[in-house]
């Protein structure tokens, strides 16, 4: 506990310290020592866990930018009168195909995860998940 509790200590002063990549980078690295702790993965589940869902968070990743993208193009900073129908139905359409894409990625993930660590830590893993992203808003929000 005492290692959860200096390591969100050290947020502001790594995440916020550097541009927006080195701070990706740097709350990869947080994230990764936080789920590490949480689901008490051992050397041998480590080494086996984060190959996997580090190519599922790039995936996942991509995919969100797709749909950002999206976003961008055919919404962002017009009124709700000023969008064309046309334009919410390809954003709509983008988007939906980016959910599904996100829901296969994340199945993926369990099914190869249940292969390195027991169900119960990925049970656990969302819950981290979770954790560490309220944890990381409650920091930016203090800033």
């Amino acid at each position: 506990m005492k290692k959860i509790i200096f390591l969100f200590l050290l947020i502001p002063a790594f995440v916020f310290a550097q541009n927006n990549e080195n701070k990706r980078e740097k709350i990869k690295q947080l994230k990764i020592a936080f789920i590490t702790t949480e689901l008490d993965l051992n050397s041998d589940e480590a080494a086996k866990f984060w190959p996997i869902y580090n190519a599922a968070e790039n995936k996942i990743y991509d995919i969100k930018k797709i749909r950002y993208k999206a976003y961008s193009d055919y919404i962002k900073g017009k009124k709700q009168n000023e969008i064309l129908e046309a334009d919410a139905k390809k954003y709509i359409n983008i988007a939906d195909d980016c959910e599904k894409k996100i829901f296969e990625i994340k199945s993926e993930l369990n099914q190869e995860l249940g292969n390195t660590v027991s169900y119960k830590k990925i049970v656990n893993l969302k819950k981290a998940e979770d954790d560490f992203r309220q944890k990381l808003l409650e920091q930016y929000r203090k800033k």
